[in-house]
């Protein structure tokens, strides 16, 4: 709770509000909650489809497809895949300004050569978007 006391339940109540409303931001963080267990029962599969649906909704949505390629780089919910779906979902974050995680990719050598020096300039470009999340 920024401002207000700390509510999950009361939060997971206004994504799904906008959520239906189309919000691609409110089904992503319907994902993290799904995710995380935060306010609703930790439920990776779940995760993953919300994740999915913020994609379909808006395509470019680079914080959905970073946290889908998440999901399956760990395998949460999906079968791991680190060859093509992490990588692709890393890919396209990254091609929507998301470059924090084409860092995740070279620092973990996920579907790419493990690069620790580009890694970090893909971090570096991250913060230097305001674009860093260091979660």
């Amino acid at each position: 709770g920024l401002g207000v006391a700390q509510d999950l339940d009361r939060a997971v109540r206004w994504y799904r509000k906008a959520a239906e409303q189309g919000g691609a931001l409110a089904l992503d963080n319907l994902g993290c909650c799904s995710l995380y267990g935060w306010g609703v029962a930790k439920d990776p599969a779940a995760a993953v489809e919300w994740f999915r649906k913020a994609v379909a909704q808006k395509p470019d949505c680079w914080c959905a497809l970073s946290n889908l390629g998440r999901c399956h780089a760990h395998g949460w919910g999906v079968p791991r895949d680190l060859e093509q779906e992490a990588r692709r979902c890393f890919r396209e974050a990254a091609d929507h300004g998301e470059e924090e995680a084409l860092g995740w990719c070279f620092e973990h050598g996920w579907g790419v050569e493990k690069d620790l020096v580009r890694a970090a300039e893909c971090f570096r470009e991250a913060i230097d978007k305001n674009a860093y999340h260091p979660c």
